[in-house]
């Protein structure tokens, strides 16, 4: 019976197209069993059976985004004791949580850039270094597996130099890869990072070095020192 302009503006639905109806709890729950929760906890907020501070749920908007909504509710009563309703806000934190995981990210990269430069202070075998900072790295990218190849001039191929995650089997085909019309040459000639979510697609009519079994996806990052 009542939408505020702040709830249109979160939501994204209009008080026109909310109010007669309870089809809004649908909308901005989707999820049975999440909706029921809600609902749950709304009925006994009504009837003073309970109070939320800093209660923390996410709505799905009408554009199809997810909102982080904290709530906190207060209880009345009149001067014999008796319960006589209750009042709730919601606050819309979706860009403070944003906020704090880009904080916690960047706090993560920046860990992960002083373990790698404390690698390279502590070893100049570039075998060590590489093997090392892979490990450090990996975690970041939510990769459960990668490798690092160094360009041979003398045999115009890429040889292995790092690489974690991988069974003996599997490495044998990655020892060497060279450079050809496929992905790795592209990678190679182009000079750019190049990202291919599904390889089955991507090397279905394609010949290339790159084995296509060991692989989902791809991802490419050409680097360059000293030329």
């Amino acid at each position: 019976i009542l939408w505020n302009p702040m709830a249109e503006k979160i939501s994204g639905y209009t008080h026109e197209e909310v109010l007669g109806h309870t089809k809004v709890w649908d909308w901005l729950y989707p999820d049975t069993t999440y909706r029921d929760m809600i609902m749950t906890r709304a009925a006994d907020l009504l009837i003073g059976k309970a109070t939320v501070n800093d209660w923390e749920t996410h709505i799905l908007c009408k554009n199809g985004n997810l909102k982080n909504i904290v709530w906190n509710s207060r209880t009345f009563y009149n001067e014999l004791g008796h319960f006589q309703g209750a009042i709730t806000f919601g606050y819309d934190i979706t860009d403070r949580k944003e906020n704090e995981l880009a904080l916690k990210k960047a706090h993560e990269d920046l860990s992960v850039l002083y373990n790698v430069a404390s690698i390279t202070s502590e070893s100049i075998d570039l075998g060590v270094i590489l093997e090392r900072s892979l490990v450090q790295v990996l975690p970041v990218l939510k990769a459960s597996k990668g490798i690092i190849h160094l360009w041979q001039e003398d045999l115009k191929e890429f040889h292995m130099a790092a690489h974690e995650g991988f069974s003996d089997e599997s490495i044998s085909a990655l020892t060497s890869l060279s450079v050809d019309d496929g992905i790795i040459g592209r990678v190679f000639q182009k000079e750019k990072p190049i990202y291919i979510p599904s390889l089955i697609t991507e090397l279905e009519n394609t010949p290339n070095t790159l084995p296509r079994q060991l692989f989902h996806a791809y991802l490419g990052v050409p680097m360059r020192a000293k030329g």
